[in-house]
């Protein structure tokens, strides 16, 4: 999406803007999950927002265009937060008492102690092979880790809280 007669000002904005359309869907996302609070299915908004996750990271390795770019981002964003939200609104009320602690614990290590690494592997292959390169990887490891999960624990998208 870069041309050559892009400065760093405009770059800038762009980059501003895309970051501002992702929260924008985070946030409509945790609007809807305050107001959605006392549904019963997150198993379900888990899929959906690992599905409004995947899908559109893997649509933006072949979109070219900006606009289009937005609208995939403020999916993604609300993606993001929904699956998280319910992932933890699960655990919180699925998981027992005494296993609570231990669980947050290992939920965390994967969620936050990982995603360094992670980071620095994508930044690396965005530098290297290019954002939509980047991008399409990442999608497509997320789309087959989250299918095969699925598959070994078929009832993830039935799990009430």
């Amino acid at each position: 999406m870069r041309t050559a007669s892009d400065t760093e000002a405009i770059v800038a904005a762009r980059t501003s803007h895309l970051y501002a359309a992702q929260g924008a869907g985070a946030l409509v996302a945790a609007l809807l999950a305050a107001y959605m609070s006392a549904s019963r299915n997150k198993g379900l908004m888990v899929t959906l927002g690992q599905i409004a996750f995947i899908l559109p990271l893997i649509a933006l390795g072949y979109v070219p265009n900006l606009n289009v770019s937005f609208v995939l981002l403020i999916l993604i964003g609300w993606g993001t937060v929904t699956q998280l939200v319910a992932m933890n609104t699960l655990i919180q009320l699925v998981v027992p008492n005494g296993l609570r602690g231990r669980v947050f614990s290992v939920y965390l290590w994967a969620l936050q102690g990982v995603a360094p690494f992670g980071s620095l592997l994508i930044g690396w292959l965005a530098q290297n092979w290019g954002v939509p390169v980047a991008a399409l990887l990442g999608g497509f490891v997320s789309l087959v880790t989250i299918c095969g999960l699925h598959l070994i624990s078929p009832g993830v998208h039935r799990a009430q809280a």
